[in-house]
């Protein structure tokens, strides 16, 4: 299991993550991330999608780690250094889902 480690208190992460629709126990296993937040680790299900195949490419070569800051009192933004592959397509986050933003930001 791959760690992408973000330092930051964690509310609500304003579009990488969700429940992997469809997909059965032993590919949610391969594809699930830690991410760690002030020490609390959490097991992230990402979408199947090209920015999250993208994002884990780049996790072979070791941990992301990212600083957030606050945003609008309930979410956390961070900029990845890097461009990720946009989908663009309209969803209904709920707290703790973590996603990305104009293809650079978590």
């Amino acid at each position: 299991m791959k760690m992408l480690r973000i330092i930051s208190v964690i509310c609500l992460i304003g579009a990488l993550t969700g429940c992997a629709s469809g997909a059965s126990a032993a590919e949610e296993e391969e594809m699930k991330f830690t991410v760690t937040a002030n020490g609390t680790e959490f097991s992230v299900i990402p979408e199947k999608n090209a920015a999250v195949s993208e994002l884990q490419s780049r996790l072979k070569d070791g941990d992301l780690k990212l600083t957030l800051q606050d945003y609008s009192g309930f979410e956390k933004v961070g900029a990845l250094g890097f461009s990720l592959p946009r989908s663009n397509v309209q969803m209904t986050t709920k707290a703790g889902d973590i996603v990305l933003y104009n293809g650079n930001q978590i």
